[in-house]
Protein backbone atom coordinates (compact mmCIF):
# COMPACT_ATOMS: atom_id res chain seq x y z
CA UNK A 1 0.00 0.00 0.00
CA UNK A 2 1.50 3.35 -0.86
CA UNK A 3 0.04 6.96 -0.17
CA UNK A 4 0.90 9.95 -2.38
CA UNK A 5 0.00 12.62 -4.72
CA UNK A 6 2.55 11.23 -7.47
CA UNK A 7 2.26 8.42 -9.25
CA UNK A 8 4.77 6.77 -10.83
CA UNK A 9 4.30 5.78 -14.95
CA UNK A 10 4.17 1.79 -14.41
CA UNK A 11 4.89 -0.38 -11.44
CA UNK A 12 7.69 -2.61 -11.49
CA UNK A 13 6.62 -6.13 -12.92
CA UNK A 14 6.26 -8.90 -10.69
CA UNK A 15 8.73 -12.04 -10.22
CA UNK A 16 8.43 -14.38 -13.30
CA UNK A 17 10.75 -16.24 -16.27
CA UNK A 18 11.84 -13.23 -18.50
CA UNK A 19 9.54 -12.71 -21.53
CA UNK A 20 6.49 -14.09 -19.82
CA UNK A 21 5.00 -10.84 -18.53
CA UNK A 22 1.97 -9.64 -19.75
CA UNK A 23 0.17 -6.57 -19.30
CA UNK A 24 -3.70 -5.98 -19.24
CA UNK A 25 -5.47 -2.17 -19.03
CA UNK A 26 -9.10 -1.85 -18.05
CA UNK A 27 -10.89 -1.74 -20.84
CA UNK A 28 -12.32 2.14 -22.72
CA UNK A 29 -15.57 1.01 -22.08
CA UNK A 30 -15.05 0.82 -18.15
CA UNK A 31 -13.78 4.73 -19.06
CA UNK A 32 -17.18 4.86 -20.71
CA UNK A 33 -19.16 3.01 -17.97
CA UNK A 34 -17.49 5.01 -15.59
CA UNK A 35 -18.58 8.70 -16.90
CA UNK A 36 -21.93 7.35 -17.14
CA UNK A 37 -22.04 7.08 -13.61
CA UNK A 38 -20.24 10.24 -12.86
CA UNK A 39 -22.92 11.65 -15.45
CA UNK A 40 -25.54 10.47 -13.18
CA UNK A 41 -24.37 11.21 -9.94
CA UNK A 42 -24.15 14.68 -11.41
CA UNK A 43 -27.31 15.26 -12.17
CA UNK A 44 -28.16 13.88 -9.48
CA UNK A 45 -26.50 16.24 -7.51
CA UNK A 46 -27.44 19.43 -9.46
CA UNK A 47 -31.56 18.33 -8.87
CA UNK A 48 -31.17 18.45 -4.96
CA UNK A 49 -29.26 21.04 -5.19
CA UNK A 50 -31.82 23.22 -6.96
CA UNK A 51 -34.63 21.67 -5.30
CA UNK A 52 -32.76 22.15 -1.79
CA UNK A 53 -32.75 25.93 -3.13
CA UNK A 54 -36.06 26.20 -4.60
CA UNK A 55 -37.75 25.08 -1.52
CA UNK A 56 -35.87 26.76 0.64
CA UNK A 57 -37.27 29.76 -1.09
CA UNK A 58 -40.69 28.78 -1.33
CA UNK A 59 -41.09 27.91 2.60
CA UNK A 60 -40.18 31.39 3.29
CA UNK A 61 -43.12 32.43 0.69
CA UNK A 62 -45.70 30.03 2.42
CA UNK A 63 -44.89 30.88 5.43
CA UNK A 64 -45.22 34.76 4.32
CA UNK A 65 -48.69 33.73 2.85
CA UNK A 66 -50.14 32.45 5.49
CA UNK A 67 -49.41 35.37 7.80
CA UNK A 68 -50.92 38.09 5.20
CA UNK A 69 -53.77 35.72 2.74
CA UNK A 70 -54.72 38.96 1.44
CA UNK A 71 -51.29 39.61 -0.19
CA UNK A 72 -50.63 36.18 -1.56
CA UNK A 73 -50.20 38.14 -4.98
CA UNK A 74 -47.66 39.90 -3.92
CA UNK A 75 -45.67 37.30 -1.75
CA UNK A 76 -45.52 35.02 -4.75
CA UNK A 77 -43.78 37.58 -6.32
CA UNK A 78 -41.34 38.03 -3.41
CA UNK A 79 -40.38 34.64 -3.14
CA UNK A 80 -37.46 34.36 -5.54
CA UNK A 81 -35.95 37.28 -4.23
CA UNK A 82 -37.17 37.05 -0.44
CA UNK A 83 -37.44 41.07 -0.35
CA UNK A 84 -39.22 40.45 3.03
CA UNK A 85 -36.25 39.02 4.69
CA UNK A 86 -33.88 41.63 6.72
CA UNK A 87 -31.30 42.42 4.44
CA UNK A 88 -27.92 40.92 6.93
CA UNK A 89 -30.06 37.35 6.28
CA UNK A 90 -30.65 38.02 2.28
CA UNK A 91 -26.99 38.78 1.96
CA UNK A 92 -26.53 35.67 3.81
CA UNK A 93 -28.61 33.52 1.67
CA UNK A 94 -27.62 35.11 -1.63
CA UNK A 95 -23.86 34.71 -0.55
CA UNK A 96 -24.69 30.84 0.51
CA UNK A 97 -26.55 30.49 -2.73
CA UNK A 98 -23.17 31.55 -4.99
CA UNK A 99 -21.15 29.54 -3.38
CA UNK A 100 -23.46 26.52 -3.29
CA UNK A 101 -23.56 26.54 -7.10
CA UNK A 102 -19.92 27.63 -7.41
CA UNK A 103 -18.65 24.75 -5.76
CA UNK A 104 -20.97 22.69 -7.67
CA UNK A 105 -19.65 24.15 -11.09
CA UNK A 106 -15.78 24.10 -10.11
CA UNK A 107 -15.65 20.11 -8.91
CA UNK A 108 -17.30 19.39 -12.71
CA UNK A 109 -13.98 19.10 -14.04
CA UNK A 110 -11.90 18.44 -11.41
CA UNK A 111 -14.02 14.81 -11.08
CA UNK A 112 -14.19 14.58 -14.37
CA UNK A 113 -10.29 14.90 -14.70
CA UNK A 114 -10.11 12.30 -11.65
CA UNK A 115 -12.07 9.45 -13.61
CA UNK A 116 -9.55 10.25 -16.74
CA UNK A 117 -6.28 9.38 -14.60
CA UNK A 118 -7.81 6.37 -12.55
CA UNK A 119 -8.49 4.92 -15.75
CA UNK A 120 -5.17 5.32 -17.13
CA UNK A 121 -3.43 4.35 -13.77
CA UNK A 122 -5.07 0.92 -13.49
CA UNK A 123 -2.33 -1.71 -14.14
CA UNK A 124 -2.91 -5.22 -14.77
CA UNK A 125 0.75 -7.23 -14.92
CA UNK A 126 0.87 -10.82 -15.05
CA UNK A 127 4.04 -13.50 -15.40
CA UNK A 128 4.27 -17.20 -15.19
CA UNK A 129 4.52 -16.99 -11.52
CA UNK A 130 2.36 -14.33 -10.04
CA UNK A 131 0.51 -10.91 -10.91
CA UNK A 132 0.53 -7.46 -9.53
CA UNK A 133 -2.07 -5.06 -9.91
CA UNK A 134 -1.85 -1.26 -8.54
CA UNK A 135 -4.95 1.40 -9.18
CA UNK A 136 -5.82 4.72 -7.44
CA UNK A 137 -5.08 8.56 -7.91
CA UNK A 138 -4.74 9.81 -4.53
CA UNK A 139 -4.43 6.45 -2.72
CA UNK A 140 -2.68 4.29 -4.64
CA UNK A 141 -2.91 0.55 -3.92
CA UNK A 142 -0.62 -2.14 -5.07
CA UNK A 143 -0.92 -5.90 -4.72
CA UNK A 144 0.98 -8.89 -5.58
CA UNK A 145 -0.27 -12.38 -5.15
CA UNK A 146 1.53 -15.44 -6.63
CA UNK A 147 -0.18 -18.30 -8.31
CA UNK A 148 0.61 -21.07 -5.74
CA UNK A 149 -1.50 -18.83 -3.09
CA UNK A 150 -4.54 -18.68 -5.19
CA UNK A 151 -7.12 -19.95 -4.13
CA UNK A 152 -10.76 -18.91 -5.85
CA UNK A 153 -11.24 -16.58 -8.77
CA UNK A 154 -14.69 -14.93 -9.30
CA UNK A 155 -16.06 -13.27 -12.66
CA UNK A 156 -18.65 -10.55 -12.25
CA UNK A 157 -20.98 -8.60 -14.68
CA UNK A 158 -23.97 -6.30 -14.19
CA UNK A 159 -26.48 -6.22 -16.35
CA UNK A 160 -24.93 -2.03 -17.00
CA UNK A 161 -21.25 -3.63 -17.50
CA UNK A 162 -22.75 -6.02 -19.89
CA UNK A 163 -24.06 -3.55 -22.11
CA UNK A 164 -20.21 -1.70 -21.86
CA UNK A 165 -18.76 -5.05 -22.57
CA UNK A 166 -16.83 -5.49 -19.38
CA UNK A 167 -16.52 -7.58 -16.43
CA UNK A 168 -14.61 -7.71 -12.99
CA UNK A 169 -12.17 -10.33 -12.23
CA UNK A 170 -12.15 -11.08 -8.27
CA UNK A 171 -8.81 -13.49 -7.61
CA UNK A 172 -8.91 -14.19 -3.78
CA UNK A 173 -5.46 -15.81 -1.98
CA UNK A 174 -5.27 -17.77 0.18
CA UNK A 175 -6.10 -16.84 3.74
CA UNK A 176 -8.60 -15.39 2.49
CA UNK A 177 -12.14 -18.03 1.94
CA UNK A 178 -14.48 -15.24 4.03
CA UNK A 179 -17.22 -13.98 1.38
CA UNK A 180 -16.91 -10.31 -0.23
CA UNK A 181 -19.36 -8.75 2.24
CA UNK A 182 -17.71 -10.17 5.29
CA UNK A 183 -13.88 -9.27 3.41
CA UNK A 184 -15.71 -5.45 3.33
CA UNK A 185 -16.70 -4.76 6.57
CA UNK A 186 -12.73 -6.20 7.57
CA UNK A 187 -11.03 -3.91 5.25
CA UNK A 188 -7.56 -5.48 6.03
CA UNK A 189 -8.42 -8.92 5.13
CA UNK A 190 -9.84 -7.67 1.60
CA UNK A 191 -6.56 -5.90 0.93
CA UNK A 192 -4.50 -8.72 2.11
CA UNK A 193 -6.27 -11.19 -0.26
CA UNK A 194 -7.79 -10.74 -2.57
CA UNK A 195 -7.36 -7.73 -5.72
CA UNK A 196 -9.59 -7.33 -8.88
CA UNK A 197 -9.58 -6.87 -12.19
CA UNK A 198 -11.90 -4.05 -12.61
CA UNK A 199 -13.19 -3.02 -16.05
CA UNK A 200 -11.28 -6.00 -18.46
CA UNK A 201 -12.78 -6.95 -21.89
CA UNK A 202 -11.73 -10.09 -21.39
CA UNK A 203 -11.88 -11.19 -18.09
CA UNK A 204 -12.58 -14.89 -19.46
CA UNK A 205 -9.42 -14.88 -20.81
CA UNK A 206 -7.61 -14.10 -17.92
CA UNK A 207 -9.43 -15.59 -15.70
CA UNK A 208 -8.60 -19.13 -17.80
CA UNK A 209 -4.93 -17.86 -18.38
CA UNK A 210 -4.60 -17.80 -14.40
CA UNK A 211 -6.31 -20.75 -14.01
CA UNK A 212 -3.53 -22.76 -16.38
CA UNK A 213 -0.67 -21.29 -14.84
CA UNK A 214 -2.09 -22.53 -10.92
CA UNK A 215 -2.08 -26.02 -12.67
CA UNK A 216 1.29 -25.88 -14.52
CA UNK A 217 3.10 -25.02 -11.30
CA UNK A 218 6.49 -26.70 -11.01
CA UNK A 219 6.19 -29.73 -9.09
CA UNK A 220 2.54 -29.46 -8.53
CA UNK A 221 1.90 -32.30 -10.80
CA UNK A 222 4.05 -34.51 -8.59
CA UNK A 223 2.29 -33.39 -5.35
CA UNK A 224 0.56 -36.10 -3.33
CA UNK A 225 -2.83 -37.55 -3.91
CA UNK A 226 -5.73 -35.48 -2.05
CA UNK A 227 -6.54 -39.02 -0.04
CA UNK A 228 -3.12 -39.13 1.35
CA UNK A 229 -3.65 -35.25 2.77
CA UNK A 230 -6.71 -36.35 4.58
CA UNK A 231 -7.00 -38.28 8.28
CA UNK A 232 -8.12 -41.87 6.55
CA UNK A 233 -6.02 -41.77 3.70
CA UNK A 234 -3.07 -41.59 6.60
CA UNK A 235 -4.94 -43.85 8.50
CA UNK A 236 -5.00 -46.52 6.07
CA UNK A 237 -1.32 -46.07 5.04
CA UNK A 238 -0.22 -46.68 8.69
CA UNK A 239 -2.55 -49.80 8.99
CA UNK A 240 -0.57 -51.35 5.54
CA UNK A 241 2.74 -50.31 7.63
CA UNK A 242 2.14 -52.17 10.56
CA UNK A 243 0.98 -55.09 8.64
CA UNK A 244 4.08 -55.00 6.69
CA UNK A 245 6.10 -54.86 9.64
CA UNK A 246 3.95 -58.15 11.67
CA UNK A 247 4.77 -60.43 8.37
CA UNK A 248 8.50 -59.45 8.49
CA UNK A 249 8.46 -60.14 12.58
CA UNK A 250 6.90 -63.30 11.99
Amino acid sequence: MMLGLRVPPAPQPPSGAPGSLQVFRASPGFLRYRLLLWAANQGTALIGLLFALFYFDQSFGLERAKQAPDEVARVLSEVLQLSFLPDGVRFLWDLFEFVAIGLFLAQLPLSFLLISIDYQQRWYMMTDRSLRIREGVWRVDERTMTFSNIQNLTLRQGPLQRLFGISDLEVRSAGGGQSSGEAERKGSLKQTHSAFFHGVANASQIRQTIWERMQGLPGQEDSPEPERLTAAGAARELVAEARALRRAVS
